[in-house]
């Protein structure tokens, strides 16, 4: 949920009491930042502190919620990142205070949301991981309550240039890797490349799509039942140079102007419009949709001021094959990005709300209605609720050392066995 998204005009405004509860099993609230000076989690403002409490709350209906917190994202950078880990003292203090924080607040876990490229911060990505978990072990052995959830979040592979992340070692310290496979579309491509692609169309490099992204981790090792696929509730568009006219590939072919398209009423961001949006824009302008096979998603194309656009997004059918794929590639499950911007009140698609959500759900869940998703469930739903707007997330982190392997796989086999798909 961005907090932006609460003050939206007319029915762009979300609010937490919107949430169905019913359709998640975890909910992801970002972003919170981080306090270098005195090493602990820190909100960005009061009403960031608000939401949460508010999220906290659904659990009371909802026992077997999940709320988790991440910190980091777009604004934060890198450099509070690089102080915490600058000496291996000061970040296990950071870790031992953050497991502190996020059981007095009565969160369920962490997610680490680190945006950067370099290459660089690998190692550092690790060394945070790896004191988290093992904080998180001994705050568990200490309260004897069940141990904090640690999760990363990873740009996709084709969009970093040089692989930021150890799989291998990530595997040892995490209890999934969320891959926002999302952002694959290339301004200075002459091609349109689609925002989310689930496989490369003839035009676009093999490495722009959902499912390269996934095999990159499992190349290395890493488990597919702690892989989550991580899918947009929103759209690109770019301004294209002639109308299109044709449903074929090759009338993608040097469509790309270079320039993202106009923002929307709501979420007010050049070249992004969320779902919703782009339902009010596709019902009420005329303008052509249609579906490529490859991309497993939809595409529209209109004017829109004096302005020829190309929209590339997901739907209800995009995100049921996708959540197929999630299933029969036996990952882990999905993350939803992110709940308000979603169709949540049913306004502007004139469906049930979430209906993005609620598709991705009915299919994890092999049934032809929702209801809670419990621990018995073969799938599991998680949704993420956003405080700060970013749309090219990037992670990293670095610096290693040892302690406590075994206690941490024990864990790691123990929550594996307990979940079969997920979705944030």
């Amino acid at each position: 949920m961005d907090v932006e998204s609460l003050v939206r005009p007319d029915g762009g405004a979300f609010r937490v009491g919107l949430i169905d509860p019913s359709l998640c099993t975890d909910i992801i609230f970002g972003f919170v930042n981080i306090s270098v000076d005195k090493l602990i989690l820190q909100n960005v403002n009061q009403q960031s502190e608000l939401a949460q409490n508010e999220l906290l709350e659904l659990k009371k209906d909802r026992p077997d919620l999940r709320i988790i917190l991440a910190v980091g994202g777009e604004e934060v950078g890198d450099v509070p990142f690089e102080r915490i880990s600058t000496t291996l003292s000061g970040l296990s203090t950071f870790a031992k205070n953050v497991a502190s924080q996020l059981r007095e607040r009565g969160f369920q876990g962490l997610e680490v949301a680190w945006v950067t490229q370099f290459e660089r911060h690998r190692n550092r990505i690790t060394a945070i991981c790896k004191a988290l978990s093992e904080a998180f072990i001994r705050e568990s052995e200490e309260s004897g309550q069940e141990r904090l959830l640690l999760s990363l979040v990873s740009l996709p592979y084709g969009v970093t240039p040089r692989p930021t992340y150890d799989p291998g070692k990530l595997n040892d310290y995490t209890d999934r890797i969320t891959v926002l496979a999302f952002n694959y579309g290339i301004l200075t491509s002459p091609e349109l490349i689609h925002n989310s692609p689930l496989y490369p169309d003839k035009l676009s490099s093999s490495i722009n799509s959902q499912n390269t992204s996934m095999q990159w981790w499992t190349l290395y090792g890493f488990p597919r039942k702690k892989l989550i696929l991580g899918l947009p509730t929103f759209g690109s568009t770019v301004v294209i140079s002639t109308s299109v006219t044709k449903n074929t590939s090759d009338s993608y072919i040097n469509r790309n102007t270079g320039k993202v398209g106009l923002p929307g009423p709501y979420t007010k961001t050049s070249g992004f419009l969320s779902f919703y949006e782009i339902c009010d824009i596709v019902q009420t302008t005329g303008w052509r949709q249609t579906w490529r096979p490859l991309w497993e998603a939809p595409v529209a194309f209109g004017r829109r001021g004096n302005k020829q656009e190309w929209i590339s997004f997901e739907n209800p059918q995009s995100f049921r094959k996708k959540a197929q794929f999630v299933k029969d590639k036996e990952y882990g499950g999905i993350m939803v990005w992110s709940l308000d911007m979603d169709d949540f009140n049913g306004r502007f698609c004139h469906d049930s709300p979430y209906p993005l959500l609620r598709a991705a759900a009915l299919v994890l869940t092999n049934n032809t209605e929702s209801h809670p998703v419990t621990d018995s469930s073969h799938s599991v739903l998680f949704a993420t609720v956003l405080s700060a707007m970013w749309l090219f997330l990037i992670i990293d982190i670095s610096i290693v050392y040892f302690l406590g392997y075994k206690k941490l796989r024990q864990e790691q086999i123990r929550i594996s066995k307990r979940f079969s798909f997920q979705i944030f």
